[in-house]
């Protein structure tokens, strides 16, 4: 191939490329917002399932506590009477003690990642309404401006050919009124041709009708 056709072809790939890409915007910003609106369904999904997890943790820490009151009342009433069990019971306090600070630790975390998650799907669900709305206000203006390429803004070849139908269009409006006018005089022409036709034998025979009585009372005499 020659480096005349490879540039060519490459110009044209090029146009086509660009052309492509313009008539994808539409679709591009159509998949980013299903893209966008799916990742937020997955957020909200999972956020939702950490708070029930963080729910079900906190309710956990309250049974432990309620559970280290009772084994410090047992300690307290066994310390008197049988040291052995009361210390028994320390040993049990002291295990539900440190599993509340551990459940609580984590439920600590668990709350700031639920804050973390809400902001993010917050900024996101913001992002996606502006997304939407910046979309819908690009295909309203691309309407516009195809109906005015379409219907505002002729082109030069196109306004001739417009301005060249309507030049027909009056001359054969004009030829229609000459024709009728034509007919109108030929009718009114014809019909005074008529009334000169009919004076005109009307004497003739006025004449002939003179010359005959004139040859009848020449007989007669």
């Amino acid at each position: 191939m020659s480096i005349f056709k490879r540039t060519v072809s490459s110009l044209f790939y090029k146009v086509d490329q660009v052309i492509g890409e313009i008539e994808n915007h539409d679709a591009l910003v159509q998949v980013a917002i299903r893209e966008q609106q799916q990742k937020l369904a997955t957020a909200k999904v999972e956020c939702q399932r950490i708070r029930k997890q963080s729910a079900a943790l906190k309710t956990q820490i309250a049974e432990l506590k309620e559970k280290a009151v009772r084994w410090e009342q047992r300690a307290v009433n066994e310390a008197a009477e049988n040291e052995e069990r009361a210390l028994a019971c320390m040993q049990q306090l002291d295990r539900v003690t440190s599993e509340v600070t551990r459940l609580t630790e984590m439920a600590t975390q668990y709350d700031t990642a639920i804050a973390k998650m809400s902001d993010e799907i917050k900024r996101g669900e913001t992002s996606l309404q502006d997304l939407k709305q910046k979309h819908q206000f690009m295909r309203a203006r691309q309407v516009t401006s195809d109906a005015l390429g379409r219907f505002g803004n002729v082109g030069e070849t196109q306004q001739e050919n417009i301005d060249t139908a309507f030049d027909r269009w009056e001359v054969k409006i004009s030829q229609g009124e000459f024709a009728t006018s034509v007919d109108a005089f030929d009718t009114e022409a014809d019909d005074l041709e008529r009334t000169y036709v009919e004076d005109e034998k009307k004497e003739a025979l006025k004449a002939q009708l003179s010359a005959l009585v004139a040859e009848r009372n020449e007989k007669e005499s």
